[in-house]
């Protein structure tokens, strides 16, 4: 639905970009961090998602993102992509192998405009979520924004730097959860996403990130309240 009377824009052309893995780099025990060069500038807005196929892999569904602290060259995808820790086809990435993205993909995308922006990201879901954080932070720095970030253990939650950033840019409600962590910091909270979500309102508007059990529970509280959301589902 278009935001505060503003029209929806129509979705960019699908398009296709190539390029070759340029950097892999392991975030924590369940996220990669892999970099494509391409050989033209991607056509997605943050919270677009993609059709990436890395040669000899079967195609994932990926949203290009930025590094944690930020950084991204005009025609470089980033992709912050979960791993199963004893090993997957993931691991088969590698440097130089070619890489094609068809795109867009959904209709997640970030899309200025009134109402508080609720960002919710659960695991590698963070990728899409801080595209779309620091978008609105140079767009909209005066947009009410609240986070809610979370992971199966402690361990990998690795986008504290990225965090830090939007605080220090005034955000001023970012939570943390873990769904268990033996040495779980004292900044992080125990339980499911759902359980530290700030009480939705009907003009806020929603973006969740992740694997489809929790992108289905945050639309439901979205859907309860009469709250847009945008979901982005992945792979």
């Amino acid at each position: 639905a278009p935001i505060l009377g503003q029209e929806e824009a129509p979705p960019p052309a699908v398009a296709i970009r190539k390029g070759t893995v340029s950097q892999i780099r392991r975030l924590c025990p369940g996220i990669v961090e892999v970099v494509a060069t391409l050989t033209r500038r991607p056509n997605l807005e943050p919270g677009h998602q993609a059709l990436v196929t890395f040669a000899g892999l079967p195609a994932l569904t990926l949203s290009p993102t930025l590094r944690i602290d930020g950084s991204a060259e005009i025609n470089e995808a980033v992709f912050h992509i979960p791993r199963d820790p004893e090993g997957g086809p993931v691991d088969a990435i590698r440097l130089d192998q070619p890489v094609r993205l068809k795109g867009p993909v959904g209709r997640g995308q970030y899309r200025p405009g009134g109402g508080r922006l609720v960002l919710v990201a659960a695991g590698a879901g963070f990728g899409p979520i801080w595209a779309i954080a620091r978008a609105a932070r140079y767009v909209e720095p005066a947009r009410e924004m609240a986070l809610a970030v979370g992971a199966r253990d402690a361990l990998d939650l690795y986008m504290r730097e990225s965090l830090d950033w939007l605080r220090c840019t005034g955000v001023g409600r970012i939570v943390l959860c873990a769904d268990r962590g033996g040495q779980r910091p004292p900044d992080v909270r125990s339980g499911p996403l759902t359980a530290h979500l700030p009480s939705l309102r009907a003009t806020d508007v929603v973006h969740v990130a992740g694997d489809i059990a929790t992108v289905g529970a945050v639309q439901v509280l979205a859907a309860a309240v009469g709250a847009r959301c945008y979901p982005i589902v992945l792979d």
